[in-house]
């Protein structure tokens, strides 16, 4: 073999990996589920004495253990979109953001003062605009909750 056993493109020395390196190298093929190990374990199992080429920095990388668990980290991100259960939104899924209805601090939709209990209410989630004549800004009626109960919302 006159290349690399990871079948990267990388241009250097190779160097040969013995019966050691090459268990190592099937215990983390066994780890990531890429299927390497079945072919090295026939090998191995035929020839005790068997030596691969690799670049000693592909091997290295290959059974890392942070590398392993990182390339399974992705696996299951991507898996689990084919499944329909994406990872990240998209701001195309989520509703458009409407003032007199979301929350500022959460997003989620505010839902009316209850009239038979008004004192559950927190007075934040009822105010809708900054400048009301007669009553105190959204800013100072903020900045009073804030300072009152140590969290706003």
């Amino acid at each position: 073999m006159d290349s690399c056993i990871f079948k990267c493109n990388k241009e250097g020395d190779l160097s040969a990996a013995g019966p050691q390196r090459i268990r190592s190298i099937i215990d983390s093929s066994k780890q990531r589920g890429d299927g390497l190990h079945l072919q090295l374990e026939v090998q191995l199992e035929q020839n005790p004495e068997l030596t691969v080429n690799c670049h000693r920095s592909c091997v290295s990388s290959y059974v890392s253990t942070e590398h392993i668990a990182r390339y399974r980290n992705k696996r299951d991100l991507r898996e689990g979109s084919d499944r329909g259960n994406p990872a990240q939104r998209r701001r195309s899924e989520i509703c458009p953001f409407v003032f007199k209805k979301h929350c500022i601090f959460c997003g989620q939709e505010c839902l009316p003062p209850d009239p038979k209990n008004p004192g559950r209410w927190k007075d934040i989630s009822q105010c809708q605009t900054a400048d009301r004549p007669g009553q105190k800004s959204f800013k100072e009626k903020y900045l009073n909750n804030v300072t009152s109960e140590g969290t706003a919302g």
